[in-house]
């Protein structure tokens, strides 16, 4: 099934779903008054009917013009905004309960690229985690305000991890670098302010293979298909000491 044919398929289950909600419209108004869940359902009920309208129109103009993607595209924002809106509603809700202010949600990867969601985050000014495994690896990326502030991976490939580009771009020695980690073996500290403290690196250095690190997280990340993408909120510090990165230059590079 192609990317065309699974997005049918949601538009054709929301069809349904609306179908099925309208037979009960009728007891539910009769609640509404009294009842924010009602309320709420009913609201819902109207944004999807908007939105699938919406798409309608959006694809029926592309195919008067010869052509599919540009459809393919607006359904695909139109969901994902639809999850954003669901968070925003979720948050506003429990505001006055600490306990409950997290918040998520999975992107399936038969809809959504992990591009897809990573632009939408950044679009929509979420602040939260992203959580993507494959079969290898588990990636970590934490955005504030839709800014991304790092990203990680929990088992970097060889030629990947921090102290082999430092060795490669002739930070530090290898020899000096397996010394180091055999010493600092039990330290839970992060290696690169570990060896900014040992004065084995500078910032900049630090930095640079930082940089190269999270390019080279980024191709494999990208790669991955039919992979789902997790997001959690998490409450916006009130600082950031961090520089954020560049997201854009990152999916696009």
């Amino acid at each position: 099934m192609n990317a065309h044919e699974r997005l049918n398929r949601i538009l054709r289950a929301a069809e349904q779903f609306l179908e099925r909600a309208e037979v009960h419209m009728p007891a539910l108004e009769l609640w509404a008054n009294d009842r924010i869940e009602e309320k709420d359902f009913l609201t819902a009920i109207s944004h999807l009917q908007h939105h699938l309208a919406k798409v309608k129109k959006q694809q029926m103009r592309v195919k008067m013009a010869g052509g599919q993607s540009n459809a393919d595209v607006s359904t695909r924002t139109l969901i994902a905004l639809a999850f954003m809106n669901a968070v925003d509603d979720v948050e506003a809700s429990s505001a006055a309960s600490p306990a409950a202010a997290e918040v998520s949600m999975t992107f399936p990867g038969a809809v959504f690229t992990i591009a897809d969601v990573l632009r939408f985050i950044g679009s929509t000014r979420k602040t939260g985690i992203v959580e993507v495994s494959s079969s290898n690896e588990q990636f970590t990326l934490d955005f504030v305000a839709g800014e991304l502030m790092s990203a990680i991976s929990d088992n970097n490939p060889p030629g990947c991890r921090l102290g082999e580009i430092l060795v490669a771009q002739g930070t530090v020695t290898q020899e000096r670098l397996d010394a180091f980690l055999a010493y600092h073996r039990e330290d839970k500290s992060r290696i690169g302010d570990a060896l900014m403290e040992d004065s084995l690196a500078s910032r900049e250095a630090i930095d640079r293979a930082i940089e190269r690190q999270t390019r080279d997280l980024f191709q494999r990340l990208l790669v991955l298909e039919d992979v789902d993408v997790t997001f959690t909120t998490k409450p916006e510090p009130e600082e950031v000491d961090e520089v954020p990165l560049n997201l854009g230059e990152l999916l696009y590079h």
